[in-house]
């Protein structure tokens, strides 16, 4: 065994060993290529391409526990990603809708057993920010009718399952949660913060040596599907199409082709006592714009509407950045690249010619065989509520447009989620009248072929093949709401549709694509280019907001030396 003393010699020597190439790095002049490609900027040590979650958690760990000076470059107005928020006024009633994007749903974020994303924001501080709204329910609207889903202990199998179940769901149920069990004692216990990807990863797992001993046996079962839960626990054919759609609304994927640690943790943290959905006050936009202050109140900056057109490298390894209009950014330490992973052949495009063979193989061939989820298609809506019954609604539903039982849960264009925060919190809307509006978003949830809408042909055609494609959406509104069609249709303020196409051009997301499928995705944030470490939906765990957040905060903890991570990546 190795003496404390000794362990801590060498840590020291890592530190300082870090310090030193922080300071090399600082001695560096751009070099000719670097001039010619247009203005230099040699301010500072990290790249982020992207702003979406997965980069604000990358660059705000850098910045604000290991003290690095971190440009972010996002191609939007705003940042978050697929998880932005933007507002919209009425012509109509001069209220102003302030809408989310993409995600409405989340919980483990206000209390304990905090989710990852919770765990980063906690971290760096950004957590100070964000004022979570609890609540334990949301609607399924299926072919039995409409039933809340409750979150809790025991909540489940005395609601719903005992309902629609056959005699032995319940049982199974159980054995299933039993089965899942110490896949979540051990990782609940393993902090986000912790890890990292490179050689020397276990060591700051020893603190957590008690929790690491729990996963060990079970390190396979984590990487791997929860088909094998499925074959051993699960016949009842409700069940299995519940357990499905649970999943789909996590991975785009059915339960047997999502992860076992996802879906096993979804289930532990659903059904514990004391469980609650979160909702974070102002819009999920809060949360990027928590990270963001974050990133420029440690020293670092965060540019919106600004373009990267590629990632630069010199001396075989990512050196920084050309933006969109010629300009050098170099990075000292090296680029996080939080562009969906099926850009980063685009990115490398430039000097392709400088990656060796295998850099090749794993950063410009692999991407295009990472298989792909569908895409989606929006309707975001500001409605007049007056005279409806609030204490009825729900601030969230998932329609089963096909039905959950009867139809394949994954179908194609079968689930639709519709999100009603303004229940929630009603400074979403603002202006006269405000207290009587509702504000809605509805979604396919990543079940649209995106093949039809690649061809956006003619203006008139285009939008006529939009409004045919949303009616799902307005037929889901209506069935969520309990009104007919034509009543939506007279209280609606606000109406904007937005398309596969829509989706793919706004989030700049390939194909419109919800992330990589689970098991084809890329193994984590380190890449066989030393200085580039990527993040986001294409590594590892993959799609999902706590599922980006770690890979951010895994690719800024392994982009500095051991010895800092320990030493400073730990909450404050």
């Amino acid at each position: 065994m190795v003496a404390p003393r000794t362990v801590v010699q060498r840590l020291v020597a890592l530190l300082l060993m870090d310090t030193v190439r922080s300071l090399y790095a600082l001695s560096l002049k751009a070099s000719p290529q670097a001039r010619r490609a247009g203005v230099v900027s040699d301010e500072c040590d990290v790249v982020v391409i992207g702003a979406g979650l997965g980069g604000l958690s990358s660059a705000s760990v850098l910045s604000s526990l290991y003290g690095q000076k971190v440009q972010v470059f996002e191609a939007h107005s705003r940042p978050g990603g697929c998880a932005h928020s933007f507002q919209i006024k009425s012509k109509k009633s001069s209220c102003t809708y302030n809408f989310d994007s993409g995600p409405t749903i989340t919980l483990g974020c206000s209390a304990p057993p905090y989710n990852p994303l919770a765990q980063v924001l906690k971290a760096v501080g950004a957590g100070d920010y964000i004022n979570w709204i609890q609540y334990d329910r949301w609607g399924m609207v299926t072919e039995n009718g409409s039933w809340p889903f409750v979150l809790g202990e025991q909540k489940f199998e005395t609601g719903p399952l005992k309902q629609y179940g056959g005699p032995f769901a319940v049982e199974e149920f159980q054995a299933l949660r039993v089965a899942c069990a110490p896949l979540c004692a051990g990782a609940a216990s393993i902090p986000t913060m912790a890890l990292r990807s490179d050689a020397w990863k276990i060591l700051p797992l020893l603190p957590h040596i008690d929790a690491l001993k729990k996963v060990i046996p079970y390190a396979d079962v984590l990487n791997g599907s929860f088909e094998p839960f499925l074959a051993q626990h699960v016949r009842d054919l409700w069940l299995k199409s519940w357990l499905d759609a649970l999943a789909f609304s996590l991975s785009g994927l059915p339960a047997g082709k999502t992860g076992a640690a996802t879906m096993a943790y979804t289930l532990y943290d659903l059904h514990r006592e004391g469980a609650t959905l979160d909702y974070p006050r102002g819009g999920f936009g809060e949360i990027a714009e928590a990270f963001v202050r974050v990133v420029e109140e440690t020293g670092s900056k965060v540019h919106l509407s600004s373009t990267v057109a590629s990632i630069a490298v010199e001396g075989g390894r990512a050196a920084g950045v050309i933006l969109g209009d010629g300009t050098f950014v170099r990075a000292r330490r090296g680029v996080v690249c939080n562009a969906n992973l099926w850009a980063l052949p685009a990115l490398l495009k430039r000097d392709e010619a400088k990656l060796s063979t295998s850099q090749r193989a794993e950063l410009v061939e692999a991407p295009a065989t990472v298989a792909k989820t569908k895409t989606f298609s929006h309707l975001h809506l500001g409605l007049d509520a007056s005279g409806l019954d609030r204490s009825k609604l729900l601030p969230h539903y998932t329609v089963m447009d096909l039905g959950l039982h009867s139809a394949d849960p994954c179908a194609d264009r079968n689930m639709v989620a519709v999100s009603n925060p303004s229940l929630l919190d009603a400074s979403l809307v603002s202006g006269e009248d405000a207290e009587n509006k509702l504000m809605i978003h509805a979604y396919t949830a990543g079940n649209e072929p995106y093949e039809p809408w690649k061809d956006k042909s003619g203006t008139a055609n285009y939008d006529k093949r939009k409004e045919e494609s949303c009616e799902i959406l307005f037929r889901s509104v209506s069935r969520a709401l309990g009104i007919s069609r034509e009543e939506l249709a007279r209280r609606t303020d606000v109406q904007l549709l937005g398309s596969p196409y829509t989706h793919a051009r706004y989030l700049r997301r390939q194909d419109g694509t919800y992330g990589a499928e689970f098991g084809s995705m890329l193994a984590g944030p380190t890449t066989t280019l030393p200085g580039l470490f990527l993040a986001g939906d294409g590594t590892f765990p993959g799609i999902g907001v706590p599922a980006v957040a770690v890979s951010g905060a895994q690719a800024a903890n392994s982009m500095v030396s051991v010895a800092r991570h320990i030493l400073f990546g730990h909450p404050k």
